[in-house]
């Protein structure tokens, strides 16, 4: 587990993103703020968890490092890397980047499926065991998975996804959150872009599973 985290909200730009509706339709582009669009409610969730972790003890440890789409977001106290031209941060280059900077890839999402009654929070990941023990990843995905149930989330387990590009090609530790469901009427109504708080909140949870499971990998004290 490196001391390094880079966070990306996914599907940035005009990469497709779920809409609210049991259709489980994409959207093509990021455009402007929308209460159902994906992209707009990874980026909310994105921002919570840098805000979190910046107000945590171990923010002068863990460097975290998020991605934003083309100056939409301006943040003075945690690095931002801003992307001239979203449409053109593709899977590879969002590994790459990571490679580079020697750092940890969390990319988050949320999730849609056509069966309307589908809900509640998982955490995709390349392998869940190493040598017989649970993975640094698997450690990291439980953590989170068990703040985010307190939100009220249905934990819908560690899974895991060895196909996926990120999650393989990525040198260091690699997951995908999905914290909730559009295409279910109540989850919705939660994950909706707007001022109640529940995005920031979900992406506080997130921090807070990272940083317990970050204290138990290194052998620190938890003080959360």
């Amino acid at each position: 587990m490196k001391d390094k985290l880079l966070v990306i909200p996914g599907h940035l730009g005009k990469d497709p993103g779920a809409v609210a509706g049991p259709s489980d339709q994409i959207v093509g582009d990021f455009g402007p703020p929308t209460s159902e669009k994906e992209c707009w409610i990874n980026l909310q969730q994105a921002i919570g968890f840098c805000i979190a972790w910046r107000a945590s003890d171990l923010c002068t440890r863990v460097k975290v490092t998020l991605v934003v789409p083309n100056g939409e977001v301006k943040a003075g106290l945690i690095d931002v890397i801003d992307m001239k031209d979203p449409d053109k941060f593709s899977l590879s280059e969002r590994y790459s980047l990571a490679n580079r900077l020697d750092a940890d890839i969390l990319e988050i999402h949320n999730n849609s499926s056509a069966v309307e009654s589908a809900h509640g929070s998982e955490v995709c990941i390349y392998r869940a065991k190493r040598y017989g023990c649970p993975s640094e990843n698997a450690i990291i995905a439980e953590a989170m998975l068990s703040e985010l149930e307190k939100l009220g989330l249905r934990n819908r387990g560690v899974k895991e996804r060895p196909e996926l590009d990120l999650l393989w090609k990525t040198k260091n530790l690699a997951l995908i959150s999905e914290v909730g469901f559009l295409s279910h009427k109540k989850q919705i109504k939660d994950l909706d872009v707007d001022l109640d708080g529940f995005n920031e909140s979900a992406g506080c949870a997130l921090w807070l599973g990272y940083a317990k499971a970050y204290k138990k990998i290194k052998g620190l004290k938890n003080t959360i």
